[in-house]
């Protein structure tokens, strides 16, 4: 019963307040001094509002944006074929089941298929399998498919890009829309191409996003304070972390050894990964002229990897079952023997139902920041996520480019609403303080080249944070001058290929 009032609480305040930071969206102003003056027309008069004014935002506080086509002048009559990875849960949906992202994907892909006059049809391969195709049909000039849907680590490379079209040449496409993410475009549109791209549909980036899990009666029950307040407040850091979780190791199975029967302050279920973005530190950067160029601050990556060691190595309540991941912590979190969990904000299906069924409220905040001076937090958004690209060879690019954008679009209305506020705020988290928290984590994603193009360039991420915390020895300035002109020609290549 208590949890039935508490999601009662949740739904009415969600109601109220709408989403005070949905993806690319605005919150109406309350009082908008002067408006209309010229005109004559009464501004701010209490009880009054314009219909216009009235129908400009939608119930989640987001401004209305209107179609990016007429669907009354549209009959393609044609069958788009897309390529996508069998564990992508953003573009198909088979039939309605009654579960609700399921079944909204169902209606968005019919109400495009009505409007647009086209067939969609999904097929489902490895990542490797997908790659191998789009590398056959690129050279045979074969047109069995047109929309690739690919795993973001390994499509991501310049080989791949030579088989896609220039995004940005595709009429139909609309890419500054608020409906397409935009800090990814930043990192992908190099020189006026772009061969990659996510948007709204793409629900897997939220998925893949790191953020801190906490156990609210343990936290309540050590006495470390509201961690909600903390956060808001800007407060929440490595160092704060490492202060609530040190000596707090329990040797539950009295073996002698730190294991996954034993009781720690906090654990990671993506190991070492993505701390250099939590700390808003970066590898690459553009010139003036749009060229590629390491960028590492190695004092700061330095000090962030002294605070990390400290945290994950030298801190006896620390647990992290693989430097690499692991679905162990998720475990354990559950079972209560975890004060805070870094995890994906969905790790996969079996994880998140446990973490959502468990006896025992959670919380939901943002990784935690270098420190208090840094503005904002970030959150690594792990790369196993889906980025999209059309075949350069496909018939009617304008076509195919169009129905891409409308699927976007009717993402961005309905699919990102529900998933976000109905789904994840709502039936996920526990609170209000955890949606807001949850709107921070959304708004702090990061994408920087050296990650986007890790797979290409030659592991810098990894190796620069895994490896080096994993190993326990702060070796930031050695481990970058030896790969240094390695990861260089990377990007040269990348630049080559954008320029050339």
């Amino acid at each position: 019963m208590k949890i039935a009032i508490r999601l009662l609480a949740v739904l009415l305040a969600l109601i109220f307040i709408g989403s005070l930071a949905a993806c690319g969206g605005a919150t109406p102003d309350a009082e908008k001094p002067g408006e209309g003056k010229e005109t004559g027309q009464e501004t701010n008069v209490p009880g009054k509002e314009s219909e216009t004014e009235k129908n400009k935002y939608d119930q989640w506080g987001r401004e209305i944006i209107e179609s990016p086509v007429d669907v009354n002048d549209i009959n393609y009559g044609k069958t788009i074929v897309v390529l996508t990875r069998k564990e992508d849960r953003d573009l198909f949906s088979e039939d309605r089941n009654g579960e609700e992202l399921n079944d909204a994907i169902y209606d968005r892909n019919l109400e495009a298929c009505e409007d647009l006059g086209v067939q969609l049809e999904f097929n489902n391969f490895t990542h490797d399998e997908i790659m191998a195709k789009v590398r056959t049909e690129g050279m045979t000039g074969a047109h069995d498919f047109s929309v690739v849907s690919n795993y973001a680590y390994y499509s991501t490379t310049t080989e791949m890009a030579q088989f896609y079209a220039n995004l940005n040449t595709i009429r139909g496409m609309h890419l500054d829309a608020p409906y397409w993410y935009q800090n990814y475009n930043a990192s992908q549109n190099i020189n006026g191409k772009q061969f990659f791209c996510i948007g709204s549909m793409n629900t897997f980036v939220i998925d893949r996003t790191l953020a801190t899990f906490f156990n609210s009666s343990l936290v309540s029950d050590l006495g470390i304070g509201n961690l909600y307040t903390l956060t808001l407040n800007g407060g929440w850091t490595i160092e704060k972390l490492t202060e609530f979780t040190e000596n707090s190791w329990q040797d539950l199975n009295n073996n002698g050894n730190k294991d996954k029967d034993d009781f720690f302050g906090m654990g990671s279920s993506e190991g070492y990964g993505g701390w250099y973005t939590a700390c808003d530190i970066y590898f690459v950067h553009k010139d003036d002229r749009g060229y590629h160029e390491l960028d590492l601050d190695i004092d700061r990556a330095s000090d962030a990897v002294d605070m990390l060691i400290r945290m994950f190595k030298q801190n006896d309540g620390a647990f992290v079952d693989s430097y690499a991941g692991s679905d162990i912590p998720v475990d354990m979190f559950v079972e209560e023997q975890m004060v805070f969990l870094i995890n994906n904000v969905f790790r996969n299906q079996t994880y998140n139902s446990m973490i959502r069924n468990m006896s025992k409220d959670y919380g939901l905040i943002p990784m935690p920041k270098f420190d208090e001076a840094q503005e904002k937090y970030h959150g690594w958004v792990q790369d196993a996520y889906q980025t999209m690209s059309i075949m350069e060879n496909a018939e009617d690019l304008e076509m195919i480019g169009t129905v891409l954008d409308y699927l976007q679009y009717l993402s961005w209305r309905d699919i990102y609403p529900v998933y976000t506020e109905n789904i994840i705020k709502f039936k996920y988290l526990r609170d209000s303080e955890s949606g807001q928290c949850f709107d921070l984590i959304v708004d702090g994603m990061v994408f920087d080249v050296g990650e986007v193009y890790g797979f290409e360039i030659g592991e810098m991420a990894h190796t620069m944070c895994r490896e080096i915390i994993n190993s326990g020895n702060n070796s930031v300035a050695s481990t970058y001058g030896k790969n240094e002109q390695k990861w260089a020609a990377g990007l040269e290549k990348i630049d080559d290929f954008y320029f050339g």
